[in-house]
C-alpha cells in the first residue's frame, strides 16, 4: 500500500511543478459557433404548404356544393278570372214629344236594349297523364333540426317549401322527406347506416 501512496505523492508533486496554462483575458473568450438549423424553416415551408392545399381543396369542395347557378322555378299558373256580373236589361220609355199630339193613338212600346252576352269560362283542370314518371330524386343527407332542416337532394341543398324539377318539398322529418308533385305524395327515405 505504501507504493501506491508513494507513486500518489510523485504525480501531485509533478503536477505542482508543471507550469500552469495561463487562462484568457475575459473579455477575450472564444464564441462559440451557431448551429446551422434548417429544420424550423423546413417545417414553416411545409406548414404554409398545407394551408394553401387545405384552403384550395376546400374552395373546389365550396363551389361543387354551392353552384352560383340559380335553381329554376316552376312557372306560376294565373287563377283564371271570375265572370262578372250581368247588368239587368234597361228599359227606355218614350214620351210624345209634343202636347198636341192626339190623344187616341197608342202609346209607343216600351224599347228594350238586349244584355250584352255572358260568355261563361270553364276551366279543366289539367289531367295528369298517368304514364308519366317521377322525376328522378337521390336523397344523399339529411340535416333535421326542429327550426331549420335541410337536405341534400341530387347534390343540391334544400329546405321545406323549395321547388325541384317541379316537385315541391313538403315535409323534412328525422329519417325521412315527404315530397309532392301533381297531386301525388311520395317519400323519401333515409337509408340507414
Amino acid at each position: 500500500m505504501s507504493l501506491i501512496n508513494d507513486a500518489l505523492r510523485r504525480a501531485s508533486q509533478s503536477d505542482k511543478d508543471r507550469p500552469q496554462r495561463a487562462s484568457p483575458p475575459p473579455g477575450f473568450r472564444p464564441v462559440p459557433a451557431p448551429k446551422s438549423s434548417r429544420l424550423p424553416l423546413f417545417l414553416a415551408v411545409i406548414v404554409v404548404a398545407e394551408i394553401v392545399l387545405a384552403s384550395w381543396s376546400f374552395g373546389k369542395w365550396w363551389m361543387a356544393r354551392h353552384p352560383l347557378a340559380s335553381i329554376p322555378r316552376s312557372p306560376t299558373i294565373a287563377a283564371p278570372a271570375a265572370p262578372q256580373a250581368v247588368p239587368p236589361p234597361v228599359i227606355v220609355k218614350t214620351t210624345p214629344a209634343s202636347p198636341a199630339a192626339p190623344t187616341n193613338t197608342t202609346p209607343p212600346a216600351p224599347v228594350t236594349t238586349p244584355a250584352p252576352a255572358v260568355v261563361a269560362a270553364t276551366v279543366t283542370p289539367a289531367v295528369e297523364p298517368p304514364s308519366l314518371p317521377w322525376p328522378p330524386l337521390k336523397l344523399s343527407g339529411l340535416f333535421y333540426s326542429k327550426s331549420d332542416s335541410r337536405v341534400i337532394i341530387n347534390g343540391n341543398l334544400y329546405r321545406a317549401g323549395d321547388n325541384i324539377q317541379g316537385v315541391v318539398l313538403k315535409n323534412i322529418e328525422k329519417n325521412k322527406v315527404t315530397m309532392e308533385w301533381n297531386g301525388h305524395s311520395k317519400t323519401l327515405m333515409m337509408d340507414g347506416p
